[in-house]
Parts: structure tokens; sequence; C-alpha cells
């Protein structure tokens, strides 16, 4: 008994002596610095190796002959440490010049002025809904702030916050990538119809959907075609039944094993260099389901039939 006192003894001493010798932890004092550039048509990004504060960034941005190029908007993103610079590709010629200073990290180390000069770009990159925010207001209303990656055009712009269609009169514009709306409840679901565009004009590969009510499905094998889809189109199944909705992209075939239900009516949607094409059928109770008439059409068309037959 005696031995195990000594030794507990000593490894507690070991432990406390240790600790005693640790210092205190070093300060933050190097700043964030560029670990990565991309361009692309209409902007410029940039990824850094931390976190980054940019509430007070300088951007400059000068054309092949000296000009100021003006920044249109800048989007920041938190999850992989990055901004993005957005111009008006129109006016710029064969090369950038991009000057970046201000940026700092949370401990306010501040960047050492970055300084590079891109050739002009073609290449695109995707539009999406990256953030979706719930905040509650008084007398029982609710603000929706959603937020694009890139600046968006205003131009023709509808959600649904089911039951409510929001029209782009009912939208405001807090900056050029991010949108808010006002509803009275809680909707049981968010739909972001993919007829928006970027100003640089990408288009969204798929809506985007976010459920506050839970939904009920049912267990099925359904196999699903679309026969004149290519491999390079992107495409997606939209699911409509009794005030609900499901949305599942999909390549030339998939086979989900859950579906809202049995009876539904189905929107296939096949989309390749700019061009859509779609096919609206209704199932009941089909284990198979080929789309082979589909027809060119723009995703304007499209959102008038699947808001039409979800809100009537």
């Amino acid at each position: 008994m005696k031995s195990k006192i000594i030794l507990i003894l000593f490894a507690f001493t070991l432990v406390t002596g240790c600790g005693k010798k640790l210092g205190p932890v070093s300060p933050d004092i190097w700043p964030p610095y560029v670990v990565q550039t991309s361009a692309y048509k209409g902007h410029i990004n940039l990824r850094f190796n931390e976190p980054i504060i940019t509430d007070k960034a300088s951007i400059t941005l000068l054309g092949k002959n000296g000009d100021t190029i003006p920044v249109l908007d800048t989007v920041t993103n938190l999850q992989d440490y990055s901004i993005s610079l957005f111009f008006d590709n129109t006016k710029t010629d064969d090369s950038l010049y991009v000057m970046v200073k201000g940026i700092t990290d949370s401990s306010l180390n501040k960047m050492k002025q970055f300084n590079r000069v891109f050739g002009k770009s073609i290449k695109k990159d995707s539009l999406f809904v990256s953030k979706l925010a719930l905040k509650r207001l008084r007398h029982k209303k609710y603000v929706f702030e959603l937020d694009f990656n890139m600046p968006v055009k205003k131009k023709k712009l509808s959600i649904i916050a089911y039951p409510q269609l929001i029209k782009d009169s009912n939208i405001t514009f807090e900056n050029l990538h991010r949108i808010s709306f006002v509803v009275s409840d809680t909707p049981d679901f968010v739909l972001v119809p993919d007829n928006i565009y970027s100003i640089s004009g990408e288009n969204m590969q798929y809506p985007y959907l976010k459920v506050y009510k839970r939904k009920t499905f049912i267990k099925t094998k359904l196999k699903l075609t679309i026969k004149s889809a290519k491999d390079s189109s992107k495409n997606y199944i939209v699911f409509l039944a009794s005030h609900s909705i499901d949305i599942f992209p999909m390549g030339k075939s998939a086979m989900p094993d859950s579906i809202l239900s049995d009876t539904c009516t189905l929107f296939a949607v096949s989309k390749d260099n700019g061009e859509t094409r779609w096919e609206k059928m209704s199932i009941k109770g089909d284990s198979v389901v080929i789309f082979d008439k589909m027809t060119n059409d723009d995703t304007n068309s499209l959102w008038r039939n699947i808001i039409d037959k979800l809100l009537k």
C-alpha cells in the first residue's frame, strides 16, 4: 500500500512540475498570406492560409493601360478562408493588375500588400446558394437572409417560401450577393429556382431546397431514365406531391429508394451548355419511368409550370 501511495505522489509531482515549466502561449504575430489564386470570367478568387477579416480590405484593379476597373462586389467565404473580387469582364483587356491590402487575421495581424497580374480568363465558376438564415422579427414576422456565392442579376427573381410565393417586388437586395424577404410564419420549405443568373452570366446548376417541416417518404423501387441526357449534362428530377416537393440530382439514370408518394407529378430537367430540356410526367405506382420526349425550353417556363402545380 505504501509503495502505491509513493508512486501516486511521484506521478503527481511529475505532472505538476511539468505544468509549472510550461510558459504562456505565444501570441499570434504572423500575418495572413495568399496560398492560392484562381481567375474566372468576371472574378478573381484569393485563398488565404488562415481565417481572415475583410472589413477594412482595400482593393484596386487596373487594366492593361492603367485604367481603374471598378470592383462590383466582394464575397468572403469563411469556410475556405477566401475572398472573391468581382468586376465587369467586358471592361478588362488581356490582363488585370490586382492589388489587395488591409486584410487581417483574428489577431488583427495585417497582410502584406498582395500584387499580381492575371490574364483574362473565360473559365466559368458555378453559381449556388451559400447560406440561408432565418431570423425572427417583431410583430410575429420572420426575415430570411439568403446569400449567393457571387453577385446575381436582379431581374425576374422569385422564391417560394411555401405556401407563399415571394416575387421580385418583395425581395430586398442587401448587396449584390445577399437578398432578404419577410414572411408571416415559418414556411414548410424554401425553394430557390435555378432560373437565377450571376452578373457575368452563370446559371444555377440546380435549384436550392431547404425544408423546415418534416416530410414523409415512402419506400419504393423506382428506376428513372433520361434517355437523351448527355454525359456532360446536369440533370435532376422534381417530385411534386400534395403540398410537397423534393429535388433529386441524377445522371442519365437513377434509382431513389424513397419518394414523396407513389402518385406524383415529375419534372425531369437536363441542362447542358446553356440549353435546358425538360419533360413533365405523372406516375401512379410505376416502377420504371423513361423520359424520352425532352424538349428545348428555358428555365422560366419550367418554373412557371412547377409553381402553378405547387401553389394551385
